[in-house]
């Protein structure tokens, strides 16, 4: 066995540099792993969340309904979720205003419902999450170099690099 074949991965979130580039990986999937650690999601985001997808084709439906918008103008209606990672679990609360993310596992849910005509509606949604100091070009490159790394090679071989070269991602990801 060789720690080779997942090395690539991780020298591709360090932009090249061996040294801290598996605490970053690590540090990318302790965030995966608390948005998805026991999630908690406030009453009026909880309510909303139904009450969109049941909309999700008639959007007509959920367009008047003030318990499910934190923001509403004339032609747009928005739902905002702060997420974060407090007390053992992923806590996603509605709010009028929410700042972008700063720390890892911070999150801006923004779910737009705009009104084109008086039957034409467009939805959009925007979820930035924060996953650390990994920039973006880095999680491209890590993740071309995760799927040629593990290119004609079996199940064990690569689980087993994985384990050895960094193993919070495997607690992580089971």
């Amino acid at each position: 066995m060789s720690v080779a074949g997942c090395r690539e991965p991780f020298l591709a979130l360090s932009a090249g540099v061996p040294r801290g580039s598996v605490a970053r990986a690590e540090q990318m999937f302790a965030a995966f792993g608390a948005r998805v650690t026991d999630p908690f999601r406030d009453y009026k985001y909880d309510s909303a969340r139904v009450k969109i997808a049941n909309a999700a084709l008639l959007p007509s439906h959920v367009w008047s309904d003030t318990s499910v918008w934190t923001s509403a103008t004339s032609s747009r209606r928005t739902l905002l979720i702060g997420g974060r990672f407090a007390g053992g679990r992923y806590r996603l609360e509605a709010a009028r205003t929410v700042p972008p993310p700063a720390q890892a596992t911070e999150s801006r849910h923004a779910i737009n419902l705009t009104r084109l005509s008086d039957d034409e509606y467009a939805w959009d949604t925007d979820v930035p999450y924060a996953i650390g100091t990994v920039g973006a070009v880095e999680i491209g490159a890590f993740v071309s170099a995760l799927f040629a790394g593990a290119e004609g090679r079996k199940d064990q071989e690569v689980r087993a690099d994985y384990l050895s070269a960094a193993p919070q991602i495997i607690v992580v990801f089971g």
